[in-house]
């Protein structure tokens, strides 16, 4: 059994060691929680051992994103130039397409468009596997892929998550997707059939904002399911060994 590290001070060890390679994993949270940098640090840790990694994003503009991570990872730049890590603006690539579809000038931004749908992140996905090698992908995020997460979703849309998970896990790569979870307490199809999945929690405690982990499940590894303290320094992210309570 084959486990790749997330470089993540603290989390590894959590998970006897990272995570168990290849699948599919979710990391969720609120806004601000740290999720892309729970992201960057996965990636940036594929490349330095040497694995060509994507991030795939459906809301920022990657240059956004690289100005915003590269004070956590200044050799983030350099992975970039190497081409060992790749951005794809998968909004960007949607709108392309449908301004050829409908003769729009180049650029032009469209508001009324509909969300890309999971069939064509898998076609992506599936492109920059076998064209680049790509071993290691943040998809982010999962809400945006054209199927909601919320109470109540269809049971086409059920099934339609269900699919675009299934069909990642036959891929020979580790995925790690981004979601937005306000309520821990409400789950959806996808928080039952990826293979682990790790809450970033950001709450008020003792009129203080507190971060904190938790891991709510990890197939195939032993893990406590503990709040602990998570931290944003100048190198990332760092997870203690205490544990904490709301």
């Amino acid at each position: 059994m084959k486990r790749i590290r997330t470089g993540i001070p603290g989390f590894d060890n959590l998970i006897e060691g990272g995570f168990i390679s290849p699948g599919v994993y979710m990391v969720s949270g609120a806004p601000g929680a740290g999720k892309t940098t729970f992201g960057m640090h996965f990636l940036m840790e594929g490349v330095r051992s040497g694995e060509r990694c994507l991030y795939m994003t459906l809301t920022e503009d990657p240059k956004n994103i690289i100005g915003a991570q590269y004070r956590f990872f200044p050799d983030l730049i350099e992975a970039v130039k190497e081409k060992d890590l790749l951005f794809a603006d998968v909004n960007e690539v949607h709108q392309r397409k449908v301004r050829e579809e409908i003769s729009l000038p180049d650029r032009t931004l469209m508001m009324d468009v509909k969300p890309i749908s999971g069939r064509d992140v898998i076609s992506l996905i599936q492109g920059y596997v076998e064209d680049l090698g790509i071993t290691r992908i943040v998809v982010d995020s999962l809400a945006l892929i054209g199927f909601s997460s919320s109470v109540g979703e269809s049971s086409h849309e059920a099934l339609q998550k269900g699919m675009f998970v299934r069909i990642l896990k036959e891929l020979d790569l580790t995925v790690l997707l981004i979601s937005e979870m306000l309520d821990p307490d409400r789950y959806s199809i996808e928080h039952y059939i990826v293979h682990g999945i790790v809450l970033l929690h950001h709450f008020l405690r003792n009129d203080k904002m507190m971060r904190a982990l938790q891991i709510i499940k990890m197939r195939g590894t032993k893990h406590d399911d503990n709040l602990h303290p998570l931290a944003i320094t100048p190198n990332g992210l760092s997870v203690g060994d205490s544990i904490l309570k709301y």
